[in-house]
């Protein structure tokens, strides 16, 4: 969640890509693939495949709603969005 102090802070194409960003996430339902993946990582933890699974499908969560976000914003506003909010 943005704190309403980062809202009024960003520009117009920064919080389109932010929320852009967020949208992505509900839209592509990568809260229920984060869990699930972790589920099986959880239930299975001897089996190192799941345990990299859970890592790689949240990883290629956030670059799928970073893709998002930069799509519906230039990548540099976005780039600075990212660092402002200290991301990056």
């Amino acid at each position: 969640m943005l704190p309403t102090g980062a809202i009024g802070a960003l520009d117009e194409a920064q919080l389109r890509a932010v929320l852009a960003h967020e949208r992505a996430h509900l839209s592509g339902r990568h809260q229920l693939l984060v869990t699930m993946a972790s589920a099986l990582g959880d239930a299975f933890p001897g089996v190192p495949t799941f345990r990299v699974a859970c890592e790689q499908v949240a990883r290629l969560a956030e670059l799928r709603a970073d893709v998002a976000a930069s799509t519906a914003a230039h990548r540099l506003s976005y780039a600075g969005t990212l660092r402002y909010l200290g991301v990056l």
